[in-house]
């Protein structure tokens, strides 16, 4: 499997990005090989979840934009084989001054040519519309869309599909993306059937799997905890890897057609 680049992205926050971008960042440095999570939110959350808060960061998102040496913005954290490039407040200020929609892509063509190496590279991503989240898109091979089940987060998903549609006619190539449910409640029947009417209507870039509200996440990231280690049965564990397995799923068959 060559070097996968997985984006989560949504317009809209508050649906579950950086808590899926960094579980499914443990899960694969456990599993599968070395990762590498670059924080470009401006809030810089997986980077609070990630890093210690002694560790000093000196290098941020926003110097990997600007800097050639790229080494010098990655820090380990403290899980094995899991690195992130941390994020920071003014990655919201940089957005305004570069303005080439492949700088991501061209930096990632980068890390061999500076012995790096990495099986996963993960981004976690801003909320709002704009260069950061168009160059990620621009250099993933698979961007995914936590998507909660109401009508106003449906319609943020049109747009980025729109926009994803725009990015790949730009660069002559296809742009892979798919969705998947997060902070689903077990006992509300009105978010049942928007769930069901909306999975009729994304059926083809559906990952069928349901993540529920959670209260294991909010205790693990008020404490500190390892939300894998701390709550190693917790149902949101268990969504989380079949969210991964069923990815793997679509990453072969993408990987077929494009051998064929």
């Amino acid at each position: 499997m060559n070097c996968q680049i997985i984006s989560f992205i949504n317009y809209k926050g508050g649906v579950g990005k950086t808590t899926s971008a960094v579980i499914i960042s443990r899960l694969l440095s456990e599993k599968y090989g070395n990762v590498l999570l670059i924080d470009t939110d401006p809030n810089y959350h997986a980077t609070g979840i990630l890093l210690d808060s002694d560790v000093k960061v000196t290098k941020t998102f926003s110097d990997f934009l600007k800097s050639s040496n790229i080494k010098d913005c990655i820090l380990n954290t403290t899980y094995a084989n899991l690195d992130i490039i941390p994020g920071s407040l003014e990655t919201a200020s940089v957005e305004k001054k570069v303005k080439n929609k492949n700088i991501i892509k061209n930096k990632i063509k980068t890390f061999k040519k500076q012995n790096l190496s990495y099986q996963f590279i993960i981004f976690d991503t801003p909320s709002t519309a704009g260069f950061i989240i168009d160059s990620v898109i621009t250099a993933s091979t698979i961007n995914l869309i936590p998507l909660q089940p109401d009508l106003s987060s449906l319609n943020g998903v049109k747009n980025i599909v729109s926009n994803i549609g725009k990015i790949a006619y730009y660069n002559k190539r296809t742009i892979h993306f798919f969705i998947f449910f997060t902070l689903l409640h077990q006992s509300i029947s009105a978010e049942k059937n928007i769930l069901e009417n909306i999975k009729s209507k994304v059926s083809q870039i559906l990952l069928d799997v349901g993540i529920y509200f959670d209260k294991s996440v909010i205790e693990a990231n008020a404490s500190g905890d390892d939300i894998l280690k701390a709550y190693p049965g917790s149902e949101i564990n268990i969504k989380y890897d079949k969210l991964l397995k069923l990815l793997f799923e679509r990453i072969k068959l993408i990987e077929g057609t494009q051998n064929e």
